[in-house]
């Protein structure tokens, strides 16, 4: 019997090892799927149908004599669905593609712009169909929790099976692919299911009549992988809407956090190398360069980078990709300068190094340049190089793809801090080129900065050049480009940046001396003295409010799509207009839907005889507190590594190491004094991340003396605050056997109301900052002070 009862808890191991693997793999597919949009959907699919499975389960099932049978029923099930759920989804991901490419017609529309306009007509669909295995497994779940020690056990698995299947799953991302991870789950879901047929019945012809079919269906769904591997359309991830190019895709990899495409563009005798970032949300071309070839590069960037300083010894790179504009700007300013190229994506590196003739791997190792792989904020605040120009060139900013937070891999560059670490990396004279980011924000960094007298001088030191046609001077991204200089602009820099310019069809917009008509609002904020008073004077007339973009308010990319727009949040906005927009009506569909689920379960549970007492509140204002604190840090932790996928890993293990030593103590610990007193230390220790420790400010100091110590500084923290909540909700919780009997019931809550903060907490963190946001959910730990009824 104790073989028997190890291989089903060996099954649902396996089980919950596989249902983590397919939670993380939702950021990818819904980022393959919708092109990088939507993630904070990513949420609720496992969330809600975990809870609905739950609610089920015990609602209706609790009773059963047939428990055993129900269980094999749903393995089986979860096992089949997650195959007819992949097969789908590329079904769906073909019919995406032909609408967005139908109404792309001519025209050159980003392809995110496409998104905006079909997505919401899919999304439900999408949601329902990858919830489908995690209602088989909240079913399951509901089986275990069926008495009060199974349930414990369930819940250490539970927590094992999400780390382990966070690392899983990353690991074979970053070495494979996105197949590679669904052929994984598929065959643990096969594992699991072996499994609990061996330990129901140990008769080997019963055993192979119960397994053989779901053997032939894995085989099966393996060897015809190009029915169900999401493949987008070539053209439309190349932009070829009209589908006049002939696309070669020669390289797919999934590493550094994002889906990345190197393609041969063929027109005609015209040949091309490009790269797509997340299918389609970004884009890189670049070409073979001859050293010996002595005609100057004609790219705008390079060109501008040679007419703002002449003969620069020391230049720095920022969002440089493949290396292209750093190979022009040699070709340009001569072999003698001294680069470095930091960009973030090792898959870029990795591919366009591999492609013969195309590669600038040798030419890195010739001349006197650097590649560098690093976050941009984390190079500029740990190198001790000076330079004569930083340019931040042309971003394609890629989402981390697995979390549900919104991380774009740009996040912090152009923050108030960093645009200040990189002055400080100029030498005197230096010059900053910024061509991406909202200009209107960066200025009120350089404002900001001024005023906190850091810098000075601003408006003598900052040009802006657009189009000479600009169609809607309030377009303020990458149309424009800024220059900034360690001291004022002479006349004669001026003309010679105005003549190179003008061969590029662009024109100088703003020069403390000069504005046109189409830029009137930048020069305003330059002069003013009073930047605040000057921001809401031009929303009263423009409609548009610059956002001072801080390592609190870090969202230079703002990534849910009806609240993306210029209105200032924090002194213009309506919070609860901004949180349920008029026009998001799937958005708030979704919260409907969501608290009527709970509601709904509320209600029948009272059939039930549930004591409820205050156990429910404590436990509802326990859940959202503990998945707050796992977002906060998702955010703060790209500060640490310099990259999402690093500091995704590092919080999910911290968190679930944490919450599992917290289990394992949880029985050890008696008196309540020392409960509350490792309770209220968490919520101090979060408190203090938020606005006292500034986490980013250790993490600066530290990376001078060991990185170790900086990810042991975060792991400790975040395994603490872990630690902490579960410690102090287990040990509070299971005191009295009416406690244990509802566990089942509180804990479908419980994953309902994660669904519901995660993806609440991902707009509020964008709608009132990293600080705030945890300040709003610390106060729900006001309600853990009550006093629970007293149970006789």
């Amino acid at each position: 019997m104790t073989i028997i009862k190890n291989f089903k808890v060996l099954s649902f191991f396996i089980l919950s090892l596989a249902i983590f693997t397919y939670q993380n793999l939702l950021g990818p597919t819904f980022s393959t799927l919708l092109t990088g949009l939507w993630q904070a959907w990513v949420a609720i699919p496992s969330f809600l149908g975990i809870g609905i499975g739950l609610w089920v389960s015990l609602t209706f099932f609790r009773q059963s004599s047939n428990l055993e049978k129900i269980e094999r029923l749903c393995l089986h099930s979860l096992f089949y669905t997650f195959i007819i759920v992949c097969l789908l989804l590329a079904f769906f991901s073909n019919q995406i593609d032909l609408h967005l490419i139908s109404m792309a017609e001519n025209k050159t529309y980003y392809i995110e712009e496409l998104m905006n306009q079909v997505v919401q007509s899919y999304v439900p669909l999408l949601l329902f169909l990858v919830s489908l295995p995690f209602f088989c497994f909240g079913l399951i779940l509901g089986v275990r929790f069926s008495n009060i020690n199974s349930a414990i056990v369930a819940y250490r698995i539970e927590i094992i099976g999400l780390l382990l299947g966070s690392l899983f799953c990353m690991w074979l991302l970053e070495s494979w692919s996105w197949a590679s991870v669904v052929v994984a789950i598929c065959s643990l879901n096969f594992a699991a299911v072996f499994a609990f047929e061996y330990s129901v019945n140990r008769i080997f012809k019963a055993l192979l009549k119960s397994c053989v079919v779901p053997a032939l269906a894995l085989i099966g769904f393996i060897n015809f992988s190009s029915l169900w591997v999401i493949q987008r359309n070539p053209h439309l991830i190349y932009r070829d809407f009209t589908q006049k190019l002939t696309i070669n895709i020669l390289d797919t990899q999934w590493k550094s956090f994002a889906k990345v495409q190197l393609a041969e563009l063929v027109l005609g005798l015209n040949k091309s190398l490009a790269i797509a970032i997340g299918d389609g949300t970004g884009i890189a071309r670049y070409q073979k360069y001859d050293m010996s070839d002595p005609t100057p590069s004609r790219r705008l960037t390079v060109d501008l980078v040679a007419a703002a300083q002449p003969a620069p010894k020391k230049v720095a790179v920022l969002f440089s990709g493949a290396g292209v504009e750093v190979v022009g700007l040699h070709r340009t300013l001569g072999l003698d300068v001294e680069t470095w190229g930091v960009e973030i994506n090792s898959a870029i590196l990795s591919m366009t190094a591999a492609q013969e003739g195309a590669s600038y791997t040798e030419f890195f190792k010739k001349y006197n340049s650097h590649q560098v792989l690093s976050d941009n904020r984390r190079f500029l605040e740990t190198t001790n190089e000076m330079f004569d120009t930083i340019l931040y060139s042309w971003s394609g900013a890629t989402v981390a793809n697995f979390s549900g937070a919104i991380l774009h891999t740009t996040q912090y560059s152009f923050t108030e801090q960093a645009i200040s670490a990189a002055i400080g990396r100029l030498n005197p004279n230096g010059r900053l080129i910024i061509m991406g980011g909202n200009k209107l924000n960066i200025i009120k960094n350089l404002k900001n900065l001024e005023s906190n007298q850091q810098i000075s001088d601003v408006k003598n030191k900052v040009l802006i050049f657009g189009n000479k046609y600009p169609q809607d001077w309030k377009v303020t991204w990458d149309n424009l480009i800024l220059f900034y200089k360690n001291g004022p602009w002479d006349a004669s820099e001026i003309e010679k940046l105005k003549e190179v310019a003008s061969s590029h069809n662009y024109a100088l917009n703003v020069s403390a001396d000069h504005d046109s008509s189409e830029a009137k609002a930048f020069l305003r904020l330059l002069a003013s003295t009073n930047f605040s008073a000057e921001s809401e004077k031009l929303w009263d007339e423009y409609r548009v409010f610059p956002q001072l973009a801080t390592d609190n308010y870090p969202f230079a990319y703002r990534n849910v799509p009806s609240l993306a727009t210029n209105k200032n949040i924090e002194l213009k906005g309506n919070f609860i207009e901004n949180l349920f927009p008029a026009d998001n009506q799937l958005l708030n569909g979704m919260m409907v839907i969501s608290f009527v689920l709970l509601l709904v379960m509320f209600v029948s549970t009272f059939k039930k005889d549930v004591d409820w007492s205050r156990d429910l509140f404590h436990f509802l204002a326990w859940a959202p507190l503990s998945c707050a604190a796992l977002l906060f840090f998702l955010y703060k932790a790209i500060l640490y590594f310099g990259e999402p996928t690093m500091a995704f890993l590092v919080v999910q293990t911290a968190t679930q190491l944490g919450s599992l030593v917290g289990l394992l103590m949880a029985a050890k610990i008696k008196k309540m004094r020392v409960l509350n007193a490792f309770f209220f230390a968490g919520v101090i220790t979060l408190l203090g991340a938020a606005y006292l420790a500034q986490i980013q400010s250790i993490s600066s100091a530290l990376f001078h003396m060991d990185l170790f110590l900086t990810i042991g500084t975060l792991v400790f923290v975040v395994g603490f605050i872990s630690f902490s909540f579960t410690i102090y909700f287990m040990s509070n919780f299971f005191k009295t056997d009416s406690d244990k009997k509802n566990f089942g019931l509180f804990w479908t809550f419980e994953t309902i109301l994660c669904g519901l903060v995660s993806l609440a907490g991902v707009i509020l963190i964008e709608e009132v900052g990293l600080n705030l946001f945890v300040l709003l959910f610390v106060a729900s730990a006001a309600i853990l002070i009550l006093p629970k009824k007293t149970h006789t």
